[in-house]
């Protein structure tokens, strides 16, 4: 998979002006709480790499050398324009105090200046860090032992039953988790809705019974055939014909999708996270390998052999999609390391991916949600007219999540609250992936 370079300007704002240091230039384009980035160029020697050293205060952190290549400086006329750097920041600045980052050219005394403003980088303070959220989840061995009776509540069921359950769990889960409480108020202010006490219990609701009828129904899953996710989930419209990739968030609801579409006769394919080394798979939670063992049927029904593991993907995936085919994948990733893209005013990880499929199959990226509807679900189709980009991909995301935000998993949804805030000033433009 290649990729284009990133592209930003040398400086954000176009009032400051580009004044050498002796025969150096350079920017602290980004500094936030996941990494810190620009560029710097000696041009007296144009091609050659300049080493920065990084502080946070008196303290040194690291040397780096600025050696990656970016397409505004070569068009600049910058040398071969391998001039930027990257340093990530996670391990140095999560700990709620004020960090004041700042990137000197080794061998002088020169600190560069803050792009957006042309003066000293701004300090990291305890708003740039994650929000302290009141947090409540069960140890592993309760999760263990939760997952476990539901397993033998349900054995005996010839037909998935979740519907009163999941209801009695959920109103268990509401009077004790502040947690969702927080992220689901933080979304809808991200969302643009007003966070009013009917839409807050409302998204509340929403996410505490998916959450529950998602693990009942994993607790059944060799009961959740193709035909029965087909009466279960409406689909008022249609895929578009000849094949395309179908992108959504990690959300509840979100494993009928496949079985639903294998029983309206789609060829589906998906892309597995679950390691292929049995070693590497007996030191993951005990909670996670009965989650990934109970889903193997299902997804043997709504894929045959079409569940491709990372290192084959690449290749199977295409060649499903070159034959007609619709290849699932959840792209919501929050890791702290660029490059990003927007998602609902904060910074993601601009998966590679998706967009990769796009562009080198030809086919459309495709939005889907499964959406609540009372006590069924419905299949959220999107318009294939996602350009093949990350930030494209991006603003897919977010129109599955404005389908239902309370449907979108918690884990991966805490992630997008933790994650930094999007600047559209001095925050870095996304790659672009070919």
């Amino acid at each position: 998979m290649g990729e284009e370079s990133i592209t930003v300007r040398p400086a954000a704002n176009p009032a400051v002006r580009l004044t050498p240091h002796g025969p150096f230039a350079g920017f602290q384009d980004v500094t936030n709480s996941a990494y810190v980035a620009g560029w710097v160029w000696n041009h007296e020697t144009p091609d050659t790499p300049v080493s920065v050293a990084i502080y946070d205060g008196a303290l040194w952190l690291a040397t780096v050398t600025a050696q990656m290549y970016r397409r505004d400086l070569h068009h600049a006329g910058m040398g071969n324009g391998a001039h930027g750097f990257v340093y990530p920041l996670e391990r140095h600045v999560h700990d709620h105090r004020a960090h004041h980052i700042t990137v000197q050219i080794v061998g002088t005394d020169v600190t560069l200046r803050n792009a957006g403003t042309g003066g000293f980088p701004p300090t990291i303070t305890r708003r740039d860090q994650p929000p302290a959220i009141p947090h409540y989840s069960l140890p592993p061995l309760c999760h263990w032992a939760y997952f476990t009776a539901l397993r033998r509540i349900l054995a005996h069921t010839p037909v998935p039953v979740w519907r009163p359950l999941a209801a009695i769990l959920a109103c268990v889960a509401l009077a004790f988790a502040r947690q969702p409480r927080v992220l689901n108020v933080a979304l809808l202010r991200a969302l643009g809705v007003r966070a009013s006490p009917v839409t807050r219990w409302q998204t509340h609701w929403t996410r505490a019974y998916q959450r529950q009828a998602d693990l009942i129904l994993l607790a059944q899953g060799e009961h959740v055939t193709p035909q029965w996710a087909a009466g279960q989930v409406d689909m008022p419209g249609r895929l578009p014909p000849g094949g395309a990739i179908l992108v959504s968030v990690h959300h509840y609801g979100s494993r009928l999708a496949g079985p639903m579409l294998a029983a309206h006769g789609y060829h589906v394919g998906g892309i597995t996270t679950r390691p292929r080394d049995p070693r590497s798979a007996a030191q993951l939670d005990a909670t996670l390998r009965a989650h990934w063992r109970f889903t193997e049927h299902t997804s043997r029904l709504s894929y045959g052999n079409r569940m491709f593991s990372r290192e084959a993907a690449g290749r199977k995936g295409l060649r499903l999609l070159e034959d007609g085919g619709y290849l699932i994948i959840h792209a919501d990733e929050f890791a702290r390391q660029p490059p990003f893209a927007p998602l609902l005013g904060r910074s993601m990880t601009a998966p590679k991916g998706a967009v990769w499929f796009a562009r080198r199959s030809g086919k459309p990226l495709v939005p889907f949600m499964i959406v609540p509807q009372g006590w069924r679900w419905r299949l959220w189709i999107g318009e294939a007219v996602i350009p093949a980009t990350a930030e494209g991909l991006g603003a897919a995301l977010e129109s599955c999540i404005r389908q239902a935000p309370g449907s979108w998993q918690a884990i991966t949804a805490m992630a997008w609250l933790a994650a930094p805030r999007w600047n559209p000033v001095t925050e870095a433009p996304v790659r672009v992936f070919r």
